[in-house]
C-alpha cells in the first residue's frame, strides 16, 4: 500500500511539473489519432480494394511518405516535443546508462543497450508511423534529415506499409470470400 501511495505521489508531482507539456501532447495525439484513423481505415481499405496489393502498397507508401514527411518537417520547424518523443529518448538513455547496484536495473540497462537502435526501429516501425520512428531513432533533436535519417525514414515507410498493406489486403480478401 505504501508503494502505491509513493507511486501516486511521484506521478502527481510529474503531472504538476509537466502540466503544459502533457496538455500539448494530449492535443497532438488527439489530432494524430484522427488523421491516422482516416488514413488507415477508410483510405487504406479503399485504395487496397481498388488497386490490389502491389499497386495499393505503392500508392499508400507514397501517401504515407508524404504525410509523415510533413509531420517531421513541422516538428523540426516548431522545435517542440509535441509527442514527448524527446522525453522518451532521454528516459531510455537514462535507463540504458544505469550504473547503480540493483541487479534488475543493471539487467534492464544491458538489455536496452544490446537491443538499442534495431529493436527500437523495428518495434516503432511496426507499431507507429514512420514519423515516430524517425523522431525517436535519429540522433539529435529537430535537426532535419541526415543520410542515416533518410535510411531510417524510408525503411520505416517500407516496413510499416508492407505489414499494413498485407493485413488490410488479407482482410479484404477474407471478407470477399465469406460474403461474396
Amino acid at each position: 500500500m505504501k508503494r502505491l501511495a509513493k507511486l501516486a505521489a511521484i506521478v502527481a508531482a510529474l503531472v504538476r511539473k509537466k502540466k503544459e507539456k502533457l496538455a500539448t501532447a494530449g492535443l497532438a495525439y488527439a489530432f494524430d489519432f484522427c488523421v491516422n484513423w482516416l488514413f488507415n481505415y477508410p483510405l487504406y481499405i479503399w485504395v487496397m480494394n481498388e488497386f490490389g496489393l502491389k499497386k495499393g502498397f505503392v500508392v499508400m507508401s507514397c501517401l504515407s511518405f508524404l504525410l509523415c514527411y510533413a509531420y517531421i518537417k513541422i516538428y523540426d520547424i516548431i522545435k517542440k516535443d509535441l509527442f514527448l518523443l524527446e522525453d522518451a529518448k532521454d528516459w531510455m538513455d537514462g535507463m540504458a546508462n544505469y550504473a547503480g547496484k540493483s541487479k534488475i536495473k543493471l539487467l534492464r540497462a544491458k538489455i536496452i543497450r544490446k537491443g538499442g537502435f534495431v529493436t527500437s526501429f523495428l518495434i516503432i516501425s511496426l507499431w507507429k508511423d514512420p514519423f515516430y520512428t524517425l523522431a525517436f531513432c535519429r540522433k539529435g533533436k529537430y535537426n532535419g534529415f541526415s543520410l542515416r535519417d533518410w535510411g531510417i525514414f524510408l525503411g520505416s515507410v517500407a516496413i510499416g506499409n508492407a505489414i499494413w498493406a498485407l493485413s488490410v489486403f488479407s482482410g479484404i480478401e477474407i471478407f470477399k470470400l465469406m460474403f461474396f
